[in-house]
């Protein structure tokens, strides 16, 4: 059997799953290589050119040794007092090449490379930045996570994390850092739940006040997470005085030990602090409503940071933005809002 790089096929979802724990080191039963998160992340229709593949794989003696999905997105410059600009963009995910297919790997990418001019990667392996590295991709930005604890008692649930009188040590620790000052919203929004995003949240960006870089956020991919195989995800307008001002995709992960809850996006029509801190605080509350121990959100522009410090959520670690775009086209000197919406850090 030759070598060979081609599309990925919906039959090559069981062998790709497999395929995906064992070069990862990961269990068997990982999110984001589960069958049907699989399929609904390749094949679930997003948007984008319809002639891209939804990924690459890549064929050793009929078995495969690496692989690439790709998410076709575009990157836009907007608001007030800027050049409207879009730059299409392909966001590789679940980039990976086992041992036995050394070589493939820069194989891959090259076939990727010449897909699109800029490519966005948010986290990579060692061995995939390593490579990248190689190849043109630089370090964009950090991406700063911020975390609030909203269940402090979630640690006694947790056999592993010591003895009784530890965790009962721990979570009291947590009570007392959640007495974190917090500031309260002048404003009130209402958070209204939809099925299917439309006009509404097209509208929110057509009238984008502030100077923004971000990743398109049309009704078409907003959608797609809604249909996420697994009931996680929420979808709201974020309503100030009966008009929209924004949009909110919420998840919440049950895991083994705590239960995960995620701003995977909030996007507004305008900086002001008061409408972000009521929309932040707003989600966080939905986000207790719905079961979750803590909540985490990413904070790339000053407004989001702002509204997640004055509500009690503090920054625990962060992820580098990587982009390949030799020709310069990703405007400069804008903040740049990227979210959970950018990987599948929403769901795992």
């Amino acid at each position: 059997m030759t070598d060979e790089i081609r599309a990925i096929a919906p039959e090559d979802v069981p062998s790709l799953s497999q395929f995906l724990t064992e070069a990862f080191g990961v269990s068997s039963d990982a999110t984001f290589a589960a069958p049907d998160i699989l399929r609904w992340k390749l094949f679930d229709p997003m948007g984008g050119p319809p002639e891209l593949p939804s990924g690459l794989v890549a064929i050793k003696g009929g078995q495969i040794v690496g692989s690439i999905g790709l998410h076709p997105t575009t990157i836009l410059q907007a608001g007030t007092g800027v050049a409207p600009k879009k730059i299409p963009a392909i966001h590789p995910i679940d980039w990976v090449v086992s041992e036995s297919g050394v070589g493939m790997g820069a194989r891959l990418l090259m076939r990727v490379h010449r897909m699109a001019k800029v490519h966005l990667a948010i986290g990579l392996t060692p061995s995939s930045t390593a490579m990248g590295q190689r190849t043109g991709y630089v370090i964009r930005q950090q991406i700063p996570v911020w975390r609030r604890l909203l269940k402090p008692w979630y640690r006694l649930r947790n056999r592993s994390g010591g003895g009784w009188a530890r965790r009962v040590l721990g979570s009291t620790r947590d009570a007392a850092g959640m007495l974190r000052l917090r500031r309260s919203p002048i404003t009130h929004v209402a958070l209204e739940s939809v099925s299917e995003f439309g006009h509404d949240a097209e509208a929110v960006i057509e009238r984008l006040a502030m100077p923004l870089c971000f990743t398109r956020r049309d009704p078409s991919l907003l959608n797609h997470f809604l249909r996420f195989p697994r009931p996680w995800f929420e979808g709201w307008m974020i309503r100030r005085g009966g008009s929209v001002r924004g949009f909110l995709i919420l998840s919440v992960l049950p895991q083994p030990l705590v239960t995960r809850g995620k701003i995977v996006d909030c996007f507004l029509d305008d900086p002001d602090p008061d409408l972000w801190l009521a929309s932040i605080q707003a989600a966080t509350e939905e986000l207790r409503r719905r079961g979750a121990d803590l909540a985490e959100c990413f904070a790339t522009t000053p407004w989001i940071t702002e509204a997640l410090r004055n509500s009690g959520y503090r920054a625990v670690f962060e992820i580098p933005c990587y982009v390949r775009d030799r020709s310069g086209l990703i405007p400069q000197g804008l903040p740049f809002h990227l979210t959970q919406l950018e990987a599948d850090y929403a769901y795992t």
